[in-house]
């Protein structure tokens, strides 16, 4: 049979044990928002798909970009988020090969998706 000591110790770790899993519970919960927010920063799981008929003007840092006429196959891994068109909430991409030191592409090209796989080359 256990000495009393023992099992008082024992009890006293198990309630130590559930009143910090309970406080992990409760700070997670009370910040949700930031627990549950995903950065991606490849087209991988984007859905917002750009138009491919009867599109919107697009406008990147204020400038005009000028749209090619079909979309290219390419993987979504191997395209990172280089910014989003002004006022629309379409994400512009750059190949992961063009992307410089500091995680930024430069331009003067990009590409929109438009679907699974599918990109519509912008340049300015």
């Amino acid at each position: 049979m256990a000495h009393p000591r023992t099992a008082a110790i024992w009890i006293w770790l198990m309630v130590a044990g559930m009143s910090v899993a309970a406080f992990m519970a409760d700070r997670d919960s009370r910040n949700r928002s930031l627990v549950e927010r995903a950065v991606e920063r490849t087209a991988v799981g984007d859905r917002v798909f750009f138009p491919p008929e009867g599109r919107p003007a697009l406008l990147f840092e204020g400038k005009p970009l000028v749209l090619a006429s079909t979309p290219e196959a390419r993987p979504e891994s191997a395209m990172l988020l280089a910014g989003t068109a002004d006022g629309l909430p379409y994400r512009l991409y750059a190949p992961s090969e063009r992307m410089d030191a500091n995680g930024t592409g430069g331009g003067p090209t990009w590409w929109v998706k438009t679907g699974p796989g599918l990109f519509l080359k912008a340049s300015r």
